[in-house]
């Protein structure tokens, strides 16, 4: 264990200081916290990767007791509450806009992933706002769906938004393409190279595709 100016490397082991209230059963965690008077939200979301929404019927659910609040799309649009938007909104490359459409706090009109928020609902205790949410009555109509982005890349895929032409939110290159295709030209042949990113998120395009070249 090293320290520098009295403050812990990376990799010193610092003393512990937690242990003795834990081995003495005097640990405090989130259920010993006084939650009686608290409000408890439940999600509720969509179970379809690409449909409409014809109906939410919410009339029901904010009757029931205890219910404080049921939050749908529509009352979202009606209270001026705006969607989020992607903190890079241009290509630092190129200048070019990237076609995204900001992502709804509730799904308004169409739901476009499994799970998307379409209402919230909120009451006095976590089984009132779970037994309302069963009560929230959504009509959907189920549209075609893909699941791997180079199907979506793909002629006649289905378009999740007229915002975003071809399912493809970013496609753009860096570098220069001189040398490779010089370098194929002599030998005869072409070379290519798929790259798959381990981790790309980002919720306003999520089932849109992102297209990625690099050449060197």
């Amino acid at each position: 264990m090293s320290a520098v100016g009295g403050r812990f490397e990376v990799g010193s082991s610092p003393p512990r200081l937690e242990d003795a209230r834990f081995l003495a059963g005097e640990g405090r965690y989130l259920d010993d916290l006084d939650a009686s008077t608290a409000l408890h939200a439940v999600v509720l979301r969509s179970p379809h990767a690409h449909a409409r929404i014809r109906n939410v019927s919410s009339e029901a659910a904010t009757a029931m007791p205890g219910v404080a609040l049921v939050l749908t799309g529509q009352a979202v649009a009606r209270a001026g509450l705006l969607p989020t938007w992607p903190h890079g909104r241009v290509n630092v490359q190129t200048g070019e806009p990237f076609p995204y459409e900001g992502q709804p706090l509730l799904a308004d009109q169409r739901v476009r992933y499994v799970g998307e928020p379409v209402a919230l609902i909120v009451a006095d205790s976590s089984s009132r706002a779970a037994d309302a949410a069963q009560a929230v009555e959504i009509d959907y109509e189920p549209l075609p769906a893909v699941v791997q982005a180079t199907e979506a890349l793909r002629a006649g895929a289905p378009q999740l938004t007229d915002a975003v032409p071809g399912n493809t939110c970013l496609d753009w290159c860096s570098g220069s393409s001189a040398s490779p295709q010089a370098g194929s030209a002599v030998s005869g042949g072409a070379c290519g190279e798929h790259f798959r990113s381990q981790s790309s998120r980002c919720p306003q395009c999520d089932g849109a595709a992102r297209r990625v070249c690099s050449v060197r």
